[in-house]
């Protein structure tokens, strides 16, 4: 159980988060949670009132929630604030990484070999035991999650862990030839449900015979990303985000063809960074309903029905030669029920994960002859290193960039 649970699940699970205040109270270590908190707050709404709220209450000597700060980093921060400095965000991502790092490392690890722990967890039952161990995993595919009109660092980092947890996922095959020796496809053990679909999600991993950076080129050059669906038949970029939000993201107009049904469309989101804690390139996409009035021009097919999905690309460097990838997708195709089970069967699994395989296989071998063109979304990679410093902010794996 406890192997399970770190930090991260307290920011999910209110019942586990008031167990572990109670013993950062007996601690009395109680603020460095409640400025955790406050900076994931602040990152997530990008609002004066909280950034006042920090300097005053965390940062400012003597303040009245002390925390553990070298007198040099808070007169730097709060010159950063008061001047309205560009580097007021890269500062605090630094203070935070330091916070989180002693609170994970150090005073968590405590608390679950606590008597206070192990008292709440006996209390709780082995069904809670269960449920918290793959809370952090939950992805709660809600309809707000795709009226979204950015994407945060919750949304990648709820999917690669869920990528990386072995208990929730099924295996469907394993591809036999030895072309594909190295590919499997699963399913999650359950579906989620968003409007009047309910599908699992698919996984797929595999291993490549080139570097990390050939193999996620492949995937999102703009010239090859057409090619890289037999199904997609339009992928039109139609924008570009810097500024306004966490990532820098590309918003792009899809169109999707497939036999016997009607052409489905959206409007997505994606953006790709590289985590320096897990070593990997992490290209994460999403669809969003919340720009359907601004991008109403952008439409080709207008009778085409939308759709909503996730898809995660991350590619891990082996060596030189050799990487692994695994990608984790969920759509809802808006489908009738018949049509449904079979998106839904284990051959039908099986058979995409092989094709896309195969695409994704032959674009490698091709751009070995080819000049690199990396493309809008390698863009997104650069912008993402450059915005947000040298150590990007990200909740619970810490240090990014």
């Amino acid at each position: 159980m406890n192997r399970r649970v770190n930090l991260e699940s307290v920011f999910f699970d209110e019942d586990l988060r008031k167990n572990f205040l109670l013993y950062l109270e007996q601690i009395f270590d109680k603020n460095l949670l409640l400025f955790l908190e406050l900076t994931r707050k602040y990152f997530a709404e990008q609002s004066e009132v909280l950034l006042s709220s920090l300097l005053r209450d965390y940062i400012k000597e003597n303040s009245k929630c002390n925390i553990r700060i070298a007198q040099s980093t808070r007169t730097q921060i709060e010159n950063a604030i008061l001047s309205k400095s560009k580097e007021i965000s890269p500062l605090i991502r630094e203070l935070y990484k330091s916070v989180y790092l002693e609170l994970s490392n150090d005073t968590f690890g405590l608390y679950l070999n606590s008597k206070t722990f192990r008292s709440f967890i006996k209390s709780k039952g082995q069904e809670y035991s269960d449920m918290l161990s793959s809370k952090v995993l939950d992805v709660k595919l809600e309809c707000g999650t795709f009226h979204d009109t950015s994407i945060t660092s919750k949304d990648i980092e709820s999917f690669v862990n869920m990528s990386e947890s072995t208990h929730i996922w099924k295996l469907c095959g394993k591809a036999p030839t030895n072309e594909r020796k190295d590919l499997y496809t699963y399913i999650t053990n359950d579906s989620f449900s968003i409007g009047d679909s309910s599908r699992p999600m698919v996984k797929i991993t595999g291993y490549f015979d080139c570097t990390a950076e050939h193999a996620m080129y492949a995937l999102i050059d703009d010239s090859s990303r057409v090619f890289m669906s037999d199904v997609m038949t339009v992928d039109k970029r139609i924008g570009y985000i810097r500024e306004k939000n966490q990532f820098s993201e590309i918003v792009a107009y899809i169109e999707f063809k497939m036999k016997l049904l009607a052409i489905r469309h959206s409007i997505s989101l994606s953006t790709l960074v590289y985590d320096h804690n897990r070593k990997c390139y992490i290209w994460f996409c999403k669809t969003t309903d919340g720009l359907d009035e601004e991008m109403e021009s952008h439409i080709v097919t207008k009778n085409a029905i939308p759709i909503r999905a996730i898809s995660l690309f991350v590619v891990y460097p082996l060596s030189d030669t050799r990487c692994r990838f695994e990608s984790i997708s969920y759509s809802d195709l808006k489908l009738n029920k018949a049509a449904n089970k079979f998106f839904n069967g284990d051959i039908y699994n099986i058979g995409f994960g092989k094709n896309y395989y195969d695409l994704w296989i032959t674009e490698i071998k091709e751009r070995k002859a080819k000049q690199k063109n990396e493309g809008g979304f390698a863009d997104t990679l650069q912008d993402n290193i450059k915005n947000h410093g040298a150590e990007m902010y990200w909740p619970s794996k810490l240090p990014l960039m």
